[in-house]
């Protein structure tokens, strides 16, 4: 057999596999489903743009919504007649992004607010001018994220991940969940990933989550992308404990997406050129127009409504699908949520965070 036949053979067998097996792991291998449309090939979408209805009315807050798929979140919600709230740690940028979408938009009812999650006081902050400033809250998307950075604490000297991704998200649901029940019906949406799949348990303690030592990004992200979801599991928890029926609240994977959220990957030579060709393929990188139709799915959509639908994981598009078995231990939920709250009272009193 000449060389070239058997070039011609492998290549034939390498494109039957890249076209049937990433379809078949999508509905096998629950933390590959959706990651990156060639996955997804086959699958019907469970949402589309056309599908937003009208938010003529509504008020949605957005945090990290400057770029990526917070941005398309805020372009996609405006362009169908929402309040888009902008809560952005860079305001410059958050004003460029605002400008981008009124470009397209004139008449759309955009602002900006300056949040930074990593700093609980201005979580305080921007959340206090928001009760001050609003009457109703609709949706809260919880968008905003931050992923394998080098070593570095918060504000409060909390790892940063956790910080961001989690606990100032989790205060400023807190101190806006009021608002929400308020309004209801409302959605609250806790955006994770797959990446969650990786962590076996949240650190409820600062022995592996703050040390400089322990620190491995690979382990640290996925602890808070478990958080999300634990998270979101328990608020949906409480709300029915409490009465309240019509606060629907889920969490997302929103796929690998095309987005800033790798800029700390810059050390790769070439990485963000080739997943820019990968995305423009239609390949192992989703456009953030699309991926943040996921979210939109369980901010907007009137299945959620009309259904009951809360407490539930998503995967692209906007699919059901289940998460980790860590994610649904009763007891992981219950922990993270009392070690958040102890965090948050020490806060409030002045206190570091680790103090009993």
């Amino acid at each position: 057999m000449s060389k070239t036949l058997i070039c011609a053979v492998l290549f034939l067998i390498l494109a039957v596999l890249l076209v049937t097996l990433p379809p078949f792991l999508d509905k096998v291998f629950d933390p590959l489903k959706g990651i990156a449309p060639l996955f997804h090939r086959g699958t019907p979408w469970g949402f589309h743009q056309h599908q937003i209805p009208d938010q003529t009315g509504k008020t949605i807050l957005i945090t990290g919504a400057n770029a990526g798929l917070g941005y398309w979140s805020a372009y996609h919600l405006a362009a169908n007649n929402a309040n888009v709230v902008m809560a952005c740690r860079n305001m410059k940028k958050a004003e460029a992004a605002k400008l981008q979408i009124l470009e397209t938009f004139p008449d759309a009812n955009v602002e900006t607010k300056q949040l930074d999650l990593s700093d609980l006081q201005s979580v305080k902050t921007f959340a206090e001018d928001f009760l001050n400033s609003h009457t109703k809250l609709d949706s809260l998307i919880l968008n905003a994220g931050v992923m394998h950075p080098p070593f570095t604490l918060s504000k409060q000297n909390l790892e940063l991940q956790f910080a961001v991704n989690h606990l100032g998200h989790f205060y400023l649901t807190q101190i806006l969940l009021p608002l929400l029940v308020k309004s209801a019906p409302a959605t609250v949406v806790s955006v994770s990933s797959t990446g969650h799949w990786m962590a076996d348990e949240v650190w409820t303690s600062t022995d592996l989550l703050n040390s400089e030592l322990q620190y491995k990004m690979w382990k640290h992200y996925p602890n808070s992308k478990l958080a999300n979801i634990l998270f979101a599991q328990e608020l949906h928890s409480r709300l029915r404990n409490d009465g309240v029926e019509n606060v629907y609240v889920n969490s997302v994977h929103p796929g690998g997406v095309q987005t800033e959220l790798l800029r700390h990957w810059g050390w790769i030579p070439g990485l963000i050129p080739f997943t820019e060709m990968l995305t423009d393929a239609g390949l192992l990188m989703w456009k953030p127009e699309d991926a943040a139709l996921t979210q939109l799915y369980t901010a907007v959509s009137p299945d959620i409504f009309e259904h009951g639908i809360s407490g539930k994981y998503f995967h692209p598009i906007a699919r059901e699908t289940a998460p980790s078995k860590a994610s649904k231990n009763v007891q992981n939920q219950r922990e993270l949520w009392s070690w958040s709250e102890e965090m948050l009272k020490n806060f409030e009193k002045g206190k570091p965070l680790f103090v009993s």
